[in-house]
């Protein structure tokens, strides 16, 4: 093509026009890649954190529901122990109970018996 001339002594050709532009646009589109690939590899990152982050709160949630329920285990151990132990207290003072209900009956029926010999 024929050169362009404009004033004095700049004189472009299509081609060199051409090929100028070429180069700037890949450089526009290289740096806009590489934005690209920088937001691409912050986005993962976060959603690495995101991940990371949620699994240790799962991990905790878990630990926690574990203490929970070693706790409501215990609780229901001890007491399930402190019932049986009332329960034996409980019948022990029964026995006692009945035994000196029985020796008071024995003691009545002897005074009832003394007092009929009389």
């Amino acid at each position: 093509s024929a050169p362009i001339t404009t004033g004095t002594t700049v004189t472009l050709t299509f081609q060199a026009f051409s090929s100028s532009s070429l180069t700037s646009i890949a450089l526009v589109l290289r740096a806009e890649t590489e934005v690209l690939k920088h937001l691409a590899e912050k986005r993962e990152h976060k959603q690495e954190v995101l991940q990371k982050a949620m699994e240790e709160n799962n991990n905790f949630s878990k630990m926690a529901e574990e203490k929970l329920n070693q706790k409501v285990e215990a609780n229901k151990e001890n007491r399930t122990a402190i019932m049986a132990a009332m329960n034996e207290t409980f019948k022990e003072k029964d026995k006692k109970l009945e035994e000196v209900r029985k020796n008071k009956e024995t003691k009545d029926q002897n005074s009832e018996e003394g007092i009929s010999e009389h």
